[in-house]
């Protein structure tokens, strides 16, 4: 540090021009600091302008530039972060200049129409982000095209820019001359002399010399300087200099090309095509999942190492260029070169559609199917697999794979060919893919009492939340705390209460009140209920039938939802009022509609009814809307018969929860559901009662589950896992799906599809993605 008094005079620009929040300039803010503390006078000589000085630090400048006043300043306002002005217009002319030098940008920095006296904008552009500079400035690629759009609106500007360019470069390489010339020419005022003219001319007959020498007999990877020039001129033109200079630049790429060259983004495939000889040739092109870069491809080629190929190659033409919407954006991939086109991520779930000029093809997302036992590719194809049931397993390939859009979403989902109708056979099991609610079993029995068929859903393990927050409506104490749950094990669930039918083909009796086959069986305690699941297993080999624990049954009724009904929240305006549950459940305030048994139970005096009705009682099954997973009457109806016994809830997480029915006459069962004489509040997916095993009641069924065992071992009944519930770690509900890297492809025909699958091998779950292809209009297949 000098000693006080002594003067100092500081030549720079103070880290200005990085910025007045810059390192830099905080470290000359700091020293300026301590020289004034020190009590040591100092002077800036600076090449700044006005709006350039920052007020924070206080030294007293001469500013070293032409508007400069003679005496010293100080800064009264804070430096600009964006920038001074005339910065742009400066950046402009640059733009539309390949090399500039520090003479050459003082000489354009003269021409600023905004300020031509300040010096500073010379260390201004220097500095910008947008310039490569160390010797020589110019602009970086990616942001050219913005500057050079400026630099076409300083018109005025375009003849005097072009003497000074031309008078500094006067000493240089011919070669720059004539790609500034035929870079300005591109850019600049169209009214040119007839002077710029001959040069233009002139720099276009150097290209054309240079794409003679090129098809010289010369070593294409070899270092010719003539190479390197051609390389870098293809590289720094743009779509203005490309459409000036189109016929040129393109047969100067073409030999480039053949070396390996990758496209530059102004080519234009149709010209190319022509000065190729390829004008009428077409082109394979193959739609892939590369699995090393994640992404869905465009290539030239068959599938290689680490490829799925999306069924047969393309036709695409060599002249013509490849339109391509992704959800809705629409954008145009130029050329089919030897190099793969980028279609998208094979991690977004998108919906595609390409068009080659003789094809359509569309992609979308196929959500993995419901209840698969897993899926992915083998020798033969796409394969979806069933869970096991009763010893059996349904594998679906090829032709057996069918895709269609789901009602409730417009998605697109796989299916199987509809079901044959009932079997000949008893017991028989047939398994299908539906798109709504994915795998199905059916179990068809046929006894000296009767036949009957009964559908069942594979529910996958996972996790849930089960019991209610304390603000639902119609909330009893003992459904919480709600706590999270988990479930490791899967099971099959009939897809509706056990109808009258069914119990009577392997009971031989029919015990319920209100007698009609597709009705549920009602009068039926826990312990008649355990007869029916021996006396079933005893014609299912192989398979465990049992009843859903209390935990599985609440899992399979909410089919991943938190709310009251697994169709939303439920508003109860009435003890028997609730418009939301009229499409899902029978329930005290509308199963009395058009009732249609003589039998049926006095309901006149019900109080708060949703509808107007004398007779009430229970319904045929599946009559209202299914939840997510394809189960109906999950609610309503009748009283589902548990299991395990109704446990006290804790908040912490458990794993297989097993409630504990206790002994003797305390022992109860856990009933879930709700009924159809029961009001809104009890029919809910929290909602939980107990009765005692041997009780039997009008209002009270129960849902089969079954279990596939080991042939000769005992059956899983009567559910779930005893003994002391596990704890579950904490965490978020298990999803389902996802988008997954499987491809199914179906070129039949604009609106058909069929499984014709792709031979590489793939073994992630998740979902797919469907290839749907058709000739392109007034044009033939290829």
């Amino acid at each position: 540090m000098p000693s006080a008094g002594t003067p100092v005079l500081i030549v720079s620009d103070l880290g200005l021009l990085d910025g007045p929040a810059s390192p830099r300039a905080n470290a000359w803010r700091m020293f300026v600091e301590d020289l004034r503390r020190a009590r040591v006078p100092a002077l800036g000589l600076i090449p700044l302008g006005e709006e350039q000085l920052d007020a924070s630090i206080p030294l007293r400048v001469l500013r070293w530039s032409p508007d400069a006043p003679m005496h010293p300043m100080r800064a009264r306002i804070h430096a600009a972060e964006d920038g001074p002005v005339g910065l742009d217009d400066l950046l402009a002319m640059v733009a539309a200049t390949r090399r500039v030098d520090p003479p050459l940008l003082r000489a354009l920095r003269t021409l600023n129409p905004q300020e031509p006296l300040n010096a500073g904008l010379e260390g201004a552009l220097w500095c910008h982000a947008d310039v490569d500079a160390v010797r020589m400035a110019s602009i970086r690629p990616q942001a050219r095209d913005r500057h050079l759009a400026h630099f076409e609106q300083l018109s005025d500007l375009h003849a005097e820019l072009d003497r000074q360019r031309t008078s500094h470069h006067a000493h240089l390489r011919r070669v720059l001359e004539h790609e500034e010339m035929l870079l300005w020419a591109a850019h600049a005022n169209p009214m040119a002399t007839s002077a710029t003219q001959a040069r233009i001319c002139e720099a276009r007959a150097f290209l054309a010399k240079l794409v003679k020498t090129l098809a010289e007999p010369l070593d294409p990877t070899s270092s010719s300087d003539w190479w390197q020039l051609a390389a870098g001129i293809l590289t720094r033109a743009d779509e203005e200099m490309a459409e000036l200079c189109s016929q040129e630049l393109h047969a100067l790429y073409a030999p480039l090309k053949r070396a390996g060259m990758p496209p530059p983004g102004w080519i234009n495939v149709a010209m190319l095509a022509r000065i190729e000889g390829l004008e009428e040739r077409v082109l394979p092109a193959w739609l892939v999942q590369d699995v090393a870069g994640a992404e869905l491809q465009l290539q030239g080629t068959p599938a290689g190492p680490r490829q799925i190929a999306m069924g047969e190659a393309l036709s695409v033409d060599a002249m013509g260029d490849v339109k391509l919407e992704i959800n809705s954006n629409r954008r145009t991939l130029k050329a089919m070169g030897e190099k793969p086109l980028s279609i998208m991520p094979l991690t977004l779930p998108a919906q595609i559609h390409l068009e080659t000029g003789r094809e359509r093809v569309e992609i979308v997302a196929v959500q993995r199917p419901q209840g698969t036992l897993g899926w992915g590719y083998t020798r033969n194809g796409l394969e979806v697999r069933s869970p096991v049931l009763a010893g059996r397993q349904e594998r679906w390939t090829g032709d057996a794979l069918l895709v269609s859009r789901r009602s409730m979403d417009g998605r697109w989902a796989f299916e199987t060919w509809a079901d044959r109708g009932a079997a000949k056979r008893s017991p028989e099991i047939e398994f299908g893919i539906d798109a709504d609610y994915g795998v199905w079993a059916r179990l068809f029995i046929a006894t000296e009492h009767g036949s009957a068929e009964q559908r069942f859903r594979w529910i996958e393990p996972g996790s849930f939340w089960m019991g209610s927050p304390e603000d639902e409506p119609g909330r009893f104490d003992k459904e919480g705390p709600r706590h999270l749950v988990t479930l490791t094990r899967g099971f099959w669930l009939a897809d509706a209460p056990c109808t009258q039918a069914f119990w009577l083909a392997v009971m031989g009796d029919s015990p319920s009140s209100f007698q009609s086959p597709d009705r549920p069986v009602e009068q039926v305690s826990w312990k008649d209920v355990q007869r029916f699941l021996v006396a079933l297993e005893q014609r299912l080999p192989a398979c465990g039938a049992s009843l859903p624990t209390e935990a599985e049954w609440e899992y399979a009724c909410r089919a991943g939802t938190t709310s009251a009904i697994y169709t939303g929240d439920l508003d109860i305006l009435g003890e028997r009022n609730a418009p939301a549950l009229d499409p899902i459940a029978w329930y005290g305030g509308n199963s009395g509609v058009d009732f249609d048994l003589d039998n049926g139970w006095d309901s006149s005096d019900w109080k708060e009814k949703q509808y107007p009705h004398e007779r009430a009682g229970t319904r045929a099954v599946a009559g209202k809307q299914p939840n997510a997973w394809g189960l109906y009457d999950m609610l309503g109806n009748v009283w589902e018969w548990c299991a395990d016994g109704r446990r006290t809830y804790t908040d912490q997480p458990q794993v297989d929860p097993w409630g504990d029915p206790g002994e003797g006459d305390a022992a109860r069962r856990a009933v879930r559901g709700g009924s159809w004489l029961d009001s809104a509040g009890r029919v809910r997916s929290a909602c939980r009662n107990a009765i005692h095993p041997g009780d039997a009641d009008h209002a009270l069924g129960f849902r089969l589950s079954l279990r596939s065992i080991e042939p000769g071992k005992p059956g899983s009944r009567p559910g779930g896992r005893r003994g002391c519930a596990r704890r579950a770690r904490a965490g978020p509900v298990s999803g389902r799906g996802g988008f997954g890297r499987i491809f199914l492809t179906s070129p039949t025909g604009w609106g058909a599809f069929s499984a014709r699958t792709p031979r590489r091998r793939s073994a992630e779950d998740g979902d797919a993605f469907l290839r749907h292809s058709s000739a392109a209009p007034g044009r033939g297949a290829g």
